[in-house]
């Protein structure tokens, strides 16, 4: 091999240990998401049980930051994603057209072929976490409204009436 060959070879090894180091972050990202979003549900949950006077404070506040990091999460999972296939899969790409054979382009077309043979829709594991975060969200938001929309009826119940 010549010269420019090994230094195509070094630049492709090197960009794709990068983007299995940047996928990994992506799933601790995840991963630490989830576990925070578990701990309020948790704390939520364990308020409204043991402390049911004083909860609507504490329901409200945990609901709305449950609210806010669920869509964090989110934002988050997304420009994960945009990354890993822009920067990542089209630099890739332009390197694999440089080398004699393209392992990441080959798998790709391997896969799209097959999904095409089964009729298959696949959910991506992003997808899959992204609707995770919404679902939370959701979740939060219901107990954020289940805790305010009694306590607007009561003001305005024994204030305007």
């Amino acid at each position: 091999m010549d010269n420019d060959t090994n230094i195509i070879l070094e630049q492709y090894r090197i960009y794709t240990e990068s983007k299995d180091k940047f996928i990994d972050r992506s799933f601790q990202t995840n991963r630490h998401y989830f576990l925070v979003i578990c701990g309020l549900c948790i704390v939520l949950v364990l308020f409204k049980q043991f402390f049911p006077t004083i909860a609507i404070i504490f329901t409200l506040f945990l609901s709305f930051a449950g609210m806010g990091i669920a869509i964090l999460w989110y934002l988050n999972q997304d420009s994960y994603s945009f990354l890993i296939k822009i920067k990542y899969a089209d630099v890739l790409e332009e390197i694999e057209n440089r080398l004699p054979i393209a392992p990441n382009q080959m798998e790709h077309a391997i896969l799209n072929e097959n999904l095409k043979k089964r009729h298959a829709f696949v959910f991506l594991f992003n997808d899959i976490q992204k609707f995770m975060a919404v679902i939370l969200f959701l979740l939060f938001l219901t107990y954020f409204l289940i805790d305010i929309i009694p306590f607007f009826s009561g003001l305005i119940k024994n204030y305007l009436l």
